[in-house]
């Protein structure tokens, strides 16, 4: 008797997506900590017959919903403003969902799985790290180039998809409570990292407190700028786009430089075991924040520049206790490849938040 073979989940979903024909070739997309990816190749090679498909972590994510709508708004917002800028071929320079046979721009399936569907944009490369300053300059310019495109994103604001995503208050509360119920035994491995992120929280609160108190706007920042997060050029070396929008809410602009600064600007990898290895490096700072601030094209307030400095060490330490976090609570947000991942990440982000305090007041 035949066994039928079932229909791996990513094509059962791709089929519902309006695609030019049929999917030829499926593979999974590396990269990225969250979500899973697929890329697809669809009936015959030419371009724009590739398209990358996702499906949303809805335990990081609970409403996935939400992100979806987020994303909807500003993909369209921003392609709009590409189009007004005089841009001929806004999609082949940003993010484009492809709808479903419905006309909706993700689909829930019968299991309750949100996916999602964009155009690949062709001839571009994203790459876990840096090369050299140039790229650190063309990550400032595409996220600050971002900021400035949707500056003017009509109101309401965005759905805060993780409520407190950057406040970093929080995020060391939710440390130590983690620590206090120790539910996999690893408190005592970790008791020195706890003790200096102890001794080092003064003054993490000032860029929540900034916005409470008004001296920072409210803007709709992206979040999540890892290198990783910016496609480049194959031949010209320069951003196309910024992408990962799951993350984009409102907050201060600082939370995306400090994030570039504290991913970007130091050696070592991001769960380095020698600890030595990683150091701050000045002149992959000035491209950074030469590269931002030029993108984002005088949209930055003075009090927005005048924190710049402090921006990197704060969201550093704030990883280093997500990172702890989800080491204590038995490695559920983070994706892991080996055992301890979280915690080498943990001390690595606190090497990166000692080095950059020292070395972005001077830069």
């Amino acid at each position: 008797m035949e066994t039928s073979i079932p229909t791996p989940p990513p094509l059962l979903a791709a089929a519902h997506f309006s695609l030019p024909g049929p999917v030829q070739e499926i593979s999974p997309f590396p990269g990225g900590l969250i979500n899973s990816s697929w890329l697809l190749l669809t009936d015959g090679a030419d371009q724009g017959n590739q398209f990358l498909l996702q499906k949303i972590n809805r335990t990081v994510f609970q409403r996935p919903d939400l992100v979806m709508a987020n994303v909807q708004r500003v993909t369209r917002h921003v392609l709009g403003e590409l189009t007004n800028r005089g841009e001929n071929q806004p999609q082949d320079h940003f993010l484009t969902l492809v709808p479903t046979h419905h006309g909706t721009s993700w689909l829930r399936d019968e299991y309750g799985e949100t996916w999602r569907l964009y155009h690949f944009l062709q001839n571009t490369v994203a790459r876990e790290k840096a090369d050299d300053e140039n790229d650190l300059f063309e990550a400032g310019r595409g996220f600050g180039g971002f900021l400035g495109l949707v500056a003017n994103l009509p109101a309401p604001p965005l759905h805060e998809v993780i409520p407190g995503f950057h406040d970093t208050p929080s995020r060391l509360k939710a440390l130590f409570q983690a620590a206090d119920a120790d539910l996999f035994g690893h408190a005592s491995e970790c008791a020195k990292e706890l003790q200096w992120i102890r001794d080092h929280a003064e003054g993490c609160d000032l860029l929540v407190r900034g916005l409470a108190e008004g001296k920072l706007p409210f803007r709709t920042v992206h979040n999540d700028t890892k290198f990783s997060n910016v496609l480049l050029g194959q031949d010209t070396g320069k951003c196309v786009c910024v992408v990962d929008l799951d993350t984009v809410m409102p907050g201060t602009p600082l939370f995306d430089f400090g994030d570039m600064v504290r991913s970007m600007t130091c050696s070592g990898e991001e769960d380095e075991t020698n600890l030595d290895n990683i150091q701050f490096q000045p002149a992959r700072y000035q491209a950074l924040q030469q590269g931002w601030i030029e993108g984002a094209s005088g949209v930055l307030t003075p009090a927005e520049l005048e924190a710049l400095p402090k921006a990197g060490p704060i969201l550093a330490l704030e990883l280093a206790a997500r990172f702890l976090t989800d080491y204590l609570q038995g490695d559920h947000y983070f994706r892991t490849s080996h055992e301890k991942q979280n915690l080498d990440r943990a001390r690595a982000q606190i090497r990166v938040a000692t080095v950059t305090r020292e070395g972005s007041l001077v830069a």
